[in-house]
């Protein structure tokens, strides 16, 4: 015999081989139409060739691989995934690429997750129908509620359907029943799960990322910058602070005097408390809406946020609109110099970084602002004023709150050092509130009072407790262009300061003549803001039975009312020169003061990487001295993959529980090397059932839908069939279970030789006993088969027609061929199959062809 010839050195076999291998990678991955097409054009050029038989079982590692390739392409994306999260990757502040709008980058990474998720399904759908396979094939069969799991595991709602739960109980060896529901179940979980977890890994978010951060170092002990008692000495270290032009210094306790001034000087009692929540940058900062900026007259101290709540403005209880005291925070200066000049210097580092350097260095360069934030103290002040007071020209006694400030509640006391001449002016004054009734918490108490009114002999007075204190929090700066400010608390010491006389008299100097507010009657600086912000005019035009009651009953729409801005204007002036103590200590105070350098900042070898590193890249004086140690870590924001949020350790978990299942199923069949890619769409299923025996008894009445739990259980196997016409046994089907004795459907492996044919006289037996029970369902069975006979028994106009299809009855359909009627002769040739006896041989052979 003649052999084909062979092509390249190739046989035709090996070429055959090499294209079913290739057409079952194309069917993995969803892609069969294009060996389709290339099966129609290439090799028989025809659009209706006849339906070859096909292998059902395959014994090749190649064809195995090949079948489990649909793993490939989402496992790969799944580990590009993990990576970028698990190792941080930063993008920057616009998504990168040649699209420069984000909305149209976030729309094609919606599409990238929603393919990702495809694929998934995908490939979870490849291990079901593989395990649905194998125990129709193999096994003890699958329920029919199950038969179609691989198509319904995707929705949700199959899991609580009857398809599901009734089928579920179906019987079969209890490990096998386990395996097959379990990775149902688990197929299903990671098939409704892998939609959310995509987008959360596969769209990148704008998130806050860590870039560097330092130690520094102040000139000082921590008692020299934040002491629980403030005291100044004219003769000490600032003696310029005692100077007439003290206020132009910005290390000084009044340095803030300028910049209050020209605050309170553009708003009046109307509108302060809106006024002072219009920065966007800080809307939100530690839950506080009231905020402005503070300004120093040198660079020595950077642009600095006060931030706190009005009274009457965050009401503790909805009831009490007066629950809530006044208070003011602000960072202490002294920890923000070295951290402004840090921050320079990052900025100046990222711009000039080599692209070589660490890939997320690099990107550093790809933002627009950065988060400096230290550890540190600020300064607080927290002030109670009591109500208007209307207070007679021979009288010295009053009032001023009592802690805890929420409360309200005053205590009258004697002022002796209180002006009981007449004036047309605002007079404010400091004064010593008793410990002993007033307790220790607060600091100092001070009074004003307002102009006198022609022809009263008494004027309104307010007296006001303060409390200044310290206390641990982290300082935050956004960038060049925004001040600092304290955000969210830190664990750490807070504590209330007491002040010398000497420190308030420099807080408070007289308004210097070359400055804004300054008045022949030589007000204070205090006094000059009180009467820039107004809060003392057209006392004359308030409606009343006298001035006094008008103030106390003054409110405006936002909360604010004259009391309450004196309680914000002298808490700013606390918590401003609190703010500024020990902040001499951060320069080096020789020379002009224009240009004095900051002290002990001595970059280390290796600044720029250490900086962006987090590692201590300033040197640690080494001197006896005493040295504040701090830290600064700088933050920006951007587009960047981190997985550190609790969604995205669970959707990782989602990507790590498919590669589990998808490199175990790869390596069970790789190992095995036999696989099957039949049946796993709906048309050869389709195919399956429509050329198989049908179940009249199982699923009786079933052709309008299942309603009885225990249908969802019958088993269905699949199974070679061969009929008495034909020499093979190379037909496949979908069978169930009828009942009937072992050897009426006799199924043996394969193994052996040859196969052993049912016997006529068992099978004579077997009907003997069965044609009782079959003669009662043939009612329903004619009913069934013959719809179009029924029809005609019913219509007058049709009785005279004979029926199309007459069915024999079913006690003839079973008996052997030698013994029917010749009415098997009318028979439409696919109801002729099943008319004869058909014999079940046994399971399905590898590499075998079947029809």
């Amino acid at each position: 015999m003649f052999s084909r010839p062979r092509r390249n050195g190739v046989s035709h076999r090996q070429l055959k081989d090499d294209r079913s291998v290739f057409r079952s990678l194309l069917r993995a991955v969803g892609l069969e139409l294009l060996a389709v097409v290339f099966h129609v054009i290439v090799q028989l050029r025809s659009l209706y060739p006849p339906e070859p038989k096909k292998v059902v079982i395959k014994k090749s590692r190649p064809h195995a691989l090949a079948r489990c390739a649909v793993h490939i392409i989402p496992t790969l994306f799944s580990i590009v995934l993990l990576a970028l999260n698990l190792k941080h990757y930063y993008i920057g502040i616009h998504l990168t690429g040649e699209i420069t709008n984000d909305s149209t980058n976030r729309l094609l990474l919606q599409g990238a997750a929603k393919i990702q998720e495809l694929l998934i399904t995908s490939s979870l759908a490849t291990v079901v129908f593989d395990v649905i396979r194998s125990a129709l094939i193999h096994g003890d069969g699958i329920p029919l509620g199950l038969l179609g799991s691989g198509f319904a595991f995707t929705q949700l709602s199959f899991f609580w359907s009857p398809d599901f739960w009734c089928a579920v109980w179906y019987r079969s060896k209890i490990w096998r029943k386990t395996l097959v529901v379990l990775i149902v179940i688990a197929s299903g979980f990671l098939a409704v799960t892998a939609g959310p977890a995509c987008a959360v890994l596969v769209i990148p978010r704008i998130q806050s990322w860590s870039a560097g951060g330092t130690f520094f170092y102040l000139n000082g002990s921590e008692n020299q910058f934040w002491p629980k008692e403030l005291s100044y000495d004219p003769l000490g270290e600032q003696p310029y602070c005692a100077s007439e032009n003290a206020t132009s210094y910005s290390v000084c306790p009044s340095s803030g005097y300028n910049s209050l001034w020209s605050h309170f000087h553009n708003v009046n009692v109307s509108n302060f408390v809106q006024t002072g929540t219009k920065l966007p940058y800080a809307g939100n900062l530690s839950g506080l809406m009231y905020h402005f900026e503070v300004t120093s007259p040198t660079f020595q101290v950077p642009l600095q946020l006060t931030i706190g709540a009005v009274r009457n403005d965050l009401p503790r209880i909805p009831t009490d609109p007066d629950s809530v005291h006044t208070f003011l925070h602000q960072p202490h200066a002294a920890s923000i110099i070295p951290v402004r000049q840090l921050t320079i210097d990052w900025w100046n580092t990222v711009h000039n970084i080599s692209i070589a350097s660490p890939h997320n260095i690099a990107r550093y360069r790809y933002t627009d602002t950065v988060d400096i934030r230290s550890n540190t103290r600020q300064a607080a002040a927290n002030v109670r004023c009591s109500q208007a007071q209307n207070v007679s020209a021979n009288s010295r006694s009053l009032q001023f709150p009592l802690q805890p400030f929420a409360s309200g509640k005053c205590r009258d006391t004697t002022v002796p050092s209180l002006n009981t001449s007449r004036t047309d002016h605002i007079r404010y004054s400091w004064y010593r509130l008793p410990q002993d009734q007033w307790g220790p918490q607060v600091t100092v108490g001070a009074y004003i009072e307002m102009p006198w009114a022609i022809g009263h002999e008494s004027r309104i007075i307010i007296g006001c407790s303060i409390e200044a204190r310290y206390e641990s929090v982290i300082v935050q700066h956004a960038g060049p262009n925004y001040a600092f400010h304290s955000n969210a608390g830190h664990p750490g010491p807070s504590y209330s300061v007491d002040v010398s006389d000497s420190w308030l008299n420099a807080l408070t100097p007289k308004t210097p003549q070359s400055g804004p507010g300054y008045a022949s009657w030589e007000p204070s600086t205090i006094e000059s803001i009180i009467t820039a912000s107004g809060v003392g005019d057209s006392l004359s035009s308030l409606t009343g039975a006298t001035e006094t009651i008008a103030w106390n009953g003054e409110k405006f729409a936002d909360g604010g009312n004259r009391t309450t801005m004196l309680e914000i204007l002298i808490a700013s002036q606390i918590a401003d020169g609190l703010s500024r103590f020990g902040s001499h200590r951060a320069f080096n105070t020789t020379g002009s003061a224009s240009s004095w350098p900051l002290w002990n900042y001595e970059r280390a070898t290796g600044f720029e990487k250490k900086l962006l590193q987090g590692r201590p890249a300033l040197v640690k004086p080494t001197s006896s001295e005493d040295v504040t140690e701090l830290r600064a870590d700088f933050a920006i924001n951007g587009y960047s993959f981190k997985g550190t949020e609790q969604s995205d350790k669970l959707a990782m978990a989602v990507f790590v529980a498919h590669m589990i299942i998808a490199l175990a199923h790869t390596i069970w069949v790789v190992y095995h090397g036999t696989s099957s890619g039949c049946w796993d769409n709906l048309t050869e299923y389709f195919a399956l059932t429509q050329n198989s025996r049908p179940a009249y008894k199982v699923l009786q009445n079933t052709g309008a839908g299942v309603r009885v739990p225990a249908t969802y259980r019958h088993v269905a196997r699949i199974r070679v069939a061969k009929y008495p016409e034909s020499n093979k046994a190379d037909r496949v089907e979908l069978i169930f279970d009828e009942g009937r004795p072992k050897d009426d459907m006799e199924l043996r492996p394969l193994a052996d030789a040859e196969p052993r044919p049912i016997s006529h006289n068992a099978q004579e037996q077997h009907d003997d006993g069965h044609h009782a029970h079959l003669a009662e369902e043939e009612a329903a069975y004619q009913k069934t088969l013959n719809p179009i006979q029924e029809t005609s028994s019913l219509d007058p106009e049709n009785a005279s027609q004979k029926p199309l299809n007459p069915m024999p009855p079913l006690t003839e359909r079973i008996r052997p061929e030698k013994e029917r009627s010749s009415s098997s002769a009318s028979l439409l040739p696919n109801d002729k199959a099943y008319a004869t006896a058909t014999e079940y041989l046994g399971y399905i052979e590898v590499g075998k062809e079947y029809s």
